[in-house]
């Protein structure tokens, strides 16, 4: 008897104990999600991951692995005005995706490029296309020598993109 009521006993304080750790835990109802797009700009060009050095640049004239990037949107849904998301570029070897040598977009002093870690970027619409605000508060540009896309203070100075999915 003394072992059914010590074990009732150790039930109810794991219940107690299980349920506070649950109340001071808070869970969002926010999901990440990833979509896969090529970023088309005047001209019919698109954003291009270039070699070496993490480059980006205009050059692409055609969709290819190196025009892909997967856009995460940190509140999920649809792409609106306003959402902060992250830009990944993964590249093909061997004729598939390979994440182990994934980059992400990032600003660094020079302006914006391709690196190991992902910076935050806020998406502005502009009537049916988008710019890019950095997490300084600069705008994503076009591309300067180096591999770089410039920054620019000034939002009518910014790279305007067609976000078109895959």
């Amino acid at each position: 008897m003394k072992n059914l009521h010590l074990a009732t006993i150790l039930a109810v304080m794991a219940i107690l104990t299980a349920a506070q750790l649950r109340a001071g835990v808070q869970v969002s109802s926010v999901e990440v999600k990833e979509k896969l797009v090529v970023l088309k700009v005047a001209d019919n060009k698109y954003v291009t991951a270039n070699s070496p050095s993490y480059a980006l640049d205009l050059t692409g004239t055609k969709i290819g692995s190196k025009q892909r990037f997967t856009i995460i949107d940190l509140n999920g849904g649809d792409l609106v005005d306003g959402d902060e998301v992250k830009i990944r570029y993964t590249p093909n070897v061997g004729g598939k995706p390979d994440p182990s040598k994934a980059s992400y977009w990032r600003e660094v002093s020079e302006g914006v490029k391709r690196w190991p870690e992902a910076a935050t970027f806020k998406l502005k619409k502009v009537g049916t296309k988008y710019v890019l605000q950095t997490s300084n508060g600069k705008f994503v540009g076009s591309p300067i020598e180096g591999g770089f896309l410039a920054v620019t203070d000034k939002q009518e100075d910014a790279l305007l993109v067609e976000i078109v999915d895959q």
